[in-house]
């Protein structure tokens, strides 16, 4: 008897993520920028800072962060105000903002293809961008998304199709490790089980989101110091 495996509409299985894209150093005025993709979900991110803040939202102790999110179409919706929230009060705790009092760090992320999952890429995006600014981080931060379609089939990195159709969407924010959560967000009709099943998987593709991330970034500074050895740069 032949066993028919699991095929999702653009051929992955139930727990695979789409092909990661990451480039750095995109934007001349800004101090950071990075284009993070799950392709084709994309998003570019600017990092400015740390830079002169405004004094009503100066803070003496540390520096303030903040956060503006401009989705693909040209109208921001309360759901955008989330997403800005969500993307601050998780790196306000990851950046050593206790070394740079008085001053501002803005983050501002730009959705260039939205086909699901992308507030995932916004935060891989935000990661990225923080490290090639050289904003100190004690931690990197890894989100991953998960659906649960309505026969209960776990789908790692939904596309928007997916999700629309899905019982329930969970999205994780990871550390370095992918030991700690940082962030967590599930919407629909869903159990305990199912949650930690999500949580796990997750959990898992949070690793290696990690592991590309620094591959990606290593290989790219040593093209960079390639190219300075040998004057090209």
């Amino acid at each position: 008897m032949s066993t028919c495996k699991f095929k999702r509409a653009d051929g992955r299985s139930d727990k695979q993520i789409r092909p990661y894209e990451m480039t750095q150093a995109l934007l001349n005025r800004a101090d950071g920028s990075a284009r993070f993709t799950q392709t084709p979900s994309s998003v570019l991110c600017a990092v400015y800072g740390p830079m002169e803040v405004r004094i009503r939202d100066e803070k003496v102790d540390q520096a303030t962060i903040e956060v503006h999110y401009k989705p693909l179409a040209s109208v921001s919706s309360i759901r955008d105000r989330w997403v800005e929230h969500s993307i601050r009060r998780v790196f306000e705790g990851v950046i050593l903002t206790n070394l740079n009092p008085s001053t501002l760090i803005r983050i501002e992320l730009q959705e260039m293809s939205a086909h699901g999952s992308t507030l995932s890429a916004a935060f891989n995006a935000a990661t990225v961008a923080l490290m090639d600014a050289g904003v100190p981080m004690q931690t990197l931060v890894a989100s991953v998304t998960c659906a649960i379609d309505e026969q209960d089939r776990m789908l790692l990195d939904p596309t928007a199709e997916e999700t629309k159709s899905a019982s329930s969407v969970h999205i994780f924010a990871f550390d370095t490790n992918a030991r700690d959560i940082l962030f967590s967000d599930s919407i629909g009709t869903f159990d305990q089980a199912q949650y930690e099943q999500c949580y796990k998987l997750c959990q898992a593709a949070a690793e290696k989101t990690i592991e590309f991330i620094r591959k990606a970034t290593t290989k790219r500074l040593l093209t960079q110091a390639q190219q300075i050895k040998s004057g090209k740069a």
